[in-house]
Order: C-alpha cells, then sequence, then structure tokens
C-alpha cells in the first residue's frame, strides 16, 4: 500500500494536517506563471485522487479558496485572470470526480490550529517557539455561492473559462441531487435556463450559436436534466 492506505480514519488531527497540505498547493495554484500553476493543479489532482476517496468528507477543506478563484479579476491582465479561474474549475472538478462535496460543511466554522507542528521532525526548534494551538473562525462557503460563481464563468467571454466551467457546472449540479442541499437545485436550473435562453435568442452569429452547443454539451454531459427544463 501508499501513503493513502496508511492513513488512519480516526486520525482527525492527521485529516486536518493533509486538509492543511492541500490547501497550501490551492494556495499555489495562483501562481503567475503559466507551467508552474498547472503543475501545482496536476500534483493537487493527484493528491486528491489518493486521499479522498479513503477520507472523504472527513477531508478538511475550505471551499473559499477555489471560490475566491472562480471569481478571480485581474484589472488590465486577462490571460493571468483566465489562468486562475482555469485553476480553480480544474480544482473543483477534481472535488466533484472524487465525490468529495460541492460546498463547506456547515458546521465548519472554524479552522483548526496546531495540526501545522506535524510537519516539524521531532526536537525541532520550531516545536520549542510554537504558540499555542488555537482555532480561527470561518465562514463556509455554501453551495449558492459556488453555484453563483460556475454561473459567471459560464458567461465569460472566453472560450478557454467557460468550455471547462459548463462541464464542471453539470457535475456539481448532479452532485446537490438527493445532497442536503438538494432545495437549491430549482433556483440554480431556472439561472442556468434563464441565461442559455438568452444566449439563443440575443446573438444568431455563427460563434453564438457554436457557443451555446457547446455549453449545452458540457452542461448536459454531467447533468442530462438540463435538456428536459
Amino acid at each position: 500500500g501508499g501513503p493513502a492506505e496508511a492513513v488512519d480514519e480516526a486520525d482527525g488531527e492527521l485529516h486536518a494536517l493533509l486538509g492543511h497540505v492541500l490547501e497550501k498547493g490551492m494556495l499555489l495554484c495562483n501562481d503567475k506563471r503559466g507551467p508552474v500553476l498547472a503543475e501545482n493543479v496536476r500534483t493537487l489532482k493527484l493528491l486528491l485522487g489518493r486521499w479522498a476517496p479513503r477520507l472523504g468528507a472527513k477531508l478538511p477543506l475550505r471551499r473559499l479558496l477555489i471560490l475566491k478563484q472562480l471569481k478571480a479579476r485581474s484589472k488590465g491582465d486577462e490571460a493571468r485572470e483566465v489562468q486562475w479561474r482555469k485553476a480553480a474549475l480544474h480544482l473543483l472538478n477534481a472535488l466533484l470526480a472524487n465525490h468529495l462535496p460541492l460546498a463547506d460543511d456547515e458546521a465548519a466554522t472554524t479552522i483548526p490550529g496546531g495540526h501545522w507542528t506535524r510537519l516539524m521532525p521531532p526536537g525541532s526548534p520550531a516545536l520549542a517557539n510554537a504558540p499555542p494551538a488555537a482555532s480561527d473562525a470561518y465562514t463556509p462557503v455554501g453551495p449558492t455561492e459556488l453555484l453563483d460563481a460556475l454561473l459567471s464563468c459560464v458567461k465569460h467571454a472566453r472560450k478557454a473559462v467557460y468550455d471547462p466551467a459548463a462541464t464542471v457546472l453539470g457535475q456539481a449540479l448532479a452532485s446537490l441531487g438527493g445532497s442536503a442541499a438538494a432545495d437549491k437545485l430549482p433556483a440554480c436550473e431556472e439561472n442556468v435556463f434563464k441565461y442559455l435562453s438568452e444566449l439563443s435568442m440575443s446573438d444568431y452569429t455563427q460563434a453564438g450559436t457554436s457557443r451555446l452547443l457547446v455549453l449545452l454539451d458540457h452542461l448536459s454531459e454531467g447533468y442530462p436534466r438540463l435538456l428536459e427544463l
């Protein structure tokens, strides 16, 4: 077995540590250097693929880090904005593909402190000077916030953003079915349908038709019900 098999499913502190490591990696996914960003995203997807099947919802990952990148704006540098949004879409795709929840746990209102010390070797001077373990307040990100951010990416002008965004939004909608957040589905379906209807009636150009077909194809790939609305 590998590192994932060695993880104790009952060790909450270790789960927090793994979440901490993954979050540090997520913060590196807004690197200005394209190749570095792409490698960081690839590494995180591999780690999620190893740990998520074993720990599932026990793996604490703050969705706020992804939400901020989905809504990223870089004034005067559209290429960087596209890069950041694509990275967030890849990460959210990895979460959903590994059957992790779309949104934060509503009860996750604190960030546990102290687990970083397990990264230190025994006897490290850093441990002697470590402050008392503390927890910081945190406001969980709900499904509506993430769905709205995904829809804004679907509306993005660049295909490099709206193409993968449609796929991930379809996955996100499907993940809500049967979940505690299933009551959010009707409103989101309505918002998506409204946008697609507006697009079909406002842009009769070949480019507009092509965009509409791409969105319908990718959205329905993960959420076929959209074609029935």
